[in-house]
C-alpha cells in the first residue's frame, strides 16, 4: 500500500510540474489528470492509513 501511495505522489508531482513549465498542449486534459491524480492519491492515502489503524 505504501508504494501505490508513493507512486501515486510521484506521478501527480511530474503532472504538476509539467504545468508549472508548460510542457503540456493540451491543458485542459492535464489539468483533469492533474485532479485525477490527487483524488487517487487522497483515496490511497485514505486506505493506507486505515489499513494501519487495525
Amino acid at each position: 500500500m505504501c508504494i501505490v501511495v508513493e507512486e501515486s505522489d510521484e506521478s501527480e508531482y511530474w503532472l504538476e510540474v509539467s504545468h508549472n513549465t508548460n510542457l503540456s498542449t493540451d491543458m485542459k486534459e492535464l489539468l483533469r489528470l492533474l485532479k485525477e491524480a490527487n483524488e487517487i492519491s487522497r483515496i490511497m492515502t485514505k486506505a493506507k492509513n486505515s489499513s494501519y489503524a487495525k
